[in-house]
């Protein structure tokens, strides 16, 4: 009787969860926990994640900002040189054997747009030597596409979600409808901070990457803006009495490390680099911000706009706080941005 009642229970709360919004994330327990401490529960048993990020208004925010991303895109290019670098410094070439098969079957595949590919089906013969060769190259979340464009290989994929970037795929970072081993280097600049679901995502990055590919990321750390980060938890605690969600939070260089290895990578490497811009005044900063496409897409962001007095107390009290007087007539503003490198092989 009590398990029949228990089972009556059940079928309610299924029904619950179906009718939850489609921002709400349905992961089964067995995939999570395992099967050990579970195996007696039914198949079907679920636990409830909530999307920490608005894939669709990133969206919304890189399709917006497209047309002034190349006049704010210094930390990204910065980023992108020592991606470069650190590419070099594998000694590996680049040449093409053919272009890499998007799954159609995926059951992503409807929110991918392809938008061509200028593709060359030739070996370059002058690229060969001892070293593995790169035959196959993405580049995830490319935006403007100036780090792809130095690589100088004519097998480049690159992608986007925002469609007025021009990628040769549209595609979210977060569904890579590619078949497995697709690729021997992919690559993904200052993107892995908006996903949901991090682990989930290299682990389906590792399935497109072929046996000795080799997978790059940055993305920002940990003591990424803490100047900022300070700034409006003391201009709210005095204005409102309270905080709330301004700026997303960031993993730390370990962690990141430790995810990398645990999606499968071998001979992880993750370092950090912290790069210190001055500002004028920290609006010219928040300008910035909106225009690289980072805007706060947190879901439980705070809906309020900033008011004027709000803005006013914000930026004086970072001028107060973070003032740089190296400037006889203008002193500056301090901004730190942090980034963590990643770079993993597959096995």
């Amino acid at each position: 009787m009590l398990q029949h009642g228990f089972w009556r229970k059940w079928s309610l709360f299924q029904s619950w969860i179906q009718k939850l919004p489609p921002k709400i994330i349905l992961l089964q327990i067995r995939q999570v926990l395992g099967k050990i401490v579970f195996k007696n529960l039914p198949a079907n048993f679920f636990i409830i994640f909530v999307a920490l990020f608005n894939r669709e208004l990133l969206k919304q925010n890189r399709n917006r900002v497209s047309g002034k991303f190349s006049q704010v895109d210094f930390i990204h290019q910065e980023t992108a040189q020592i991606i470069l670098q650190t590419i070099h410094d594998c000694k590996r070439n680049f040449s093409i054997i053919k272009r890499p098969e998007v799954d159609k079957n995926s059951p992503d595949y409807g929110d991918t747009h392809e938008m061509g590919w200028n593709g060359c089906s030739v070996k370059n013969k002058e690229t060969e030597s001892n070293f593995k060769e790169f035959e196959s190259v993405l580049e995830i979340g490319a935006r403007s596409g100036w780090l792809g464009k130095k690589l100088n290989a004519k097998n480049i994929i690159q992608t986007d979600l925002a469609i007025n970037f021009h990628p040769d795929l549209v595609m979210d970072d977060e569904n890579l409808c590619f078949k497995e081993q697709s690729f021997d280097l992919i690559i993904s600049n200052l993107n892995l901070h908006f996903i949901n679901d991090i682990p989930r995502n290299l682990v389906a990055i590792k399935k497109i990457m072929k046996p000795g590919g080799l997978f790059i990321a940055s993305f920002f750390g940990e003591e990424n803006l803490k100047e900022l980060k300070e700034a409006f938890f003391q201009a709210e605690q005095e204005f409102y009495g309270g905080i709330s969600p301004r700026i997303a939070p960031n993993i730390d260089i370990k962690t990141a490390g430790m995810l990398l290895q645990k999606a499968g990578f071998i001979d992880v490497v993750a370092e950090k680099h912290r790069f210190e811009v001055e500002y004028s005044h920290p609006k010219k900063l928040f300008d910035d911000l909106r225009n690289m496409g980072e805007a706060n897409i947190l879901n439980d962001r705070s809906r309020k706009f900033m008011t004027k007095n709000f803005l006013f107390n914000l930026t004086n009290l970072y001028q107060k706080l973070y003032c740089r007087d190296n400037n006889q007539y203008q002193p500056n503003s301090l901004a730190t941005f942090e980034i963590i490198i990643l770079t993993g092989w597959k096995k």
